[in-house]
């Protein structure tokens, strides 16, 4: 089988030459290698860590063993633990809300949750969040993230007061203006399609 391909290579090089068997080499391997290979008609955005002129923090990142485009948007708390983080993320092709860095006491696997969308409580159904843990932090995840996105896609100030099992309540404010316009907003609005 090889000898074949070793005689059929070697008759290439005798009439055509070398260049065009190193060109042929060079298509190849860019078909193996590109960024390209398999991505649709619209390319990912892949911004590194940056600030929007809100303040809102985004990243897009290309992930080699997924062989996709990774993007997270997050803002920090205003009132509350520091390391507290409402983020909105497109990984390995899900989308999702969720609240990160939650401290363990957070009532677990669903914890009442209570809204203020610029200081106004939500009237409408309230939205299920479902808590995971990861290490030593509990992760909220929004059950209904495009229902989220509706709900706080024009607001400036969202508050969220998650059940606590050992103080009650935990009270975390969040700046969301600009929250869902940052220059990653497409790899989030077509999560999974590229």
């Amino acid at each position: 089988m090889f000898e074949g391909a070793y005689d059929a290579i070697s008759r290439v090089i005798e009439r055509r030459g070398w260049s065009l068997l190193i060109i042929a080499a060079a298509i190849g391997v860019v078909m193996l290698v590109s960024p390209w290979r398999g991505c649709s008609s619209f390319p990912a955005t892949t911004a590194r860590v940056a600030l929007s002129p809100d303040g809102v923090c985004y990243e897009a990142d290309f992930n080699a063993s997924s062989e996709q485009v990774e993007t997270f948007v997050w803002v920090w708390t205003e009132q509350g633990p520091d390391d507290i983080a409402l983020a909105a993320q497109c990984r390995r092709g899900e989308y999702a809300i969720r609240v990160t860095r939650l401290p363990r006491s957070i009532a677990a696997p669903t914890p009442s949750v209570e809204w203020l969308i610029d200081d106004q409580p939500v009237s409408s159904e309230p939205m299920e969040w479902r808590v995971e843990s990861t290490g030593s932090y509990n992760h909220a995840l929004a059950q209904e993230p495009d229902r989220f996105r509706t709900l706080i896609s024009d607001a400036d100030w969202l508050t969220l007061r998650f059940e606590d099992e050992a103080d009650g309540w935990l009270e975390l404010r969040f700046a969301v203006t600009g929250f869902f316009d940052t220059q990653n907003q497409p790899n989030l609005d077509r999560c999974g399609e590229y």
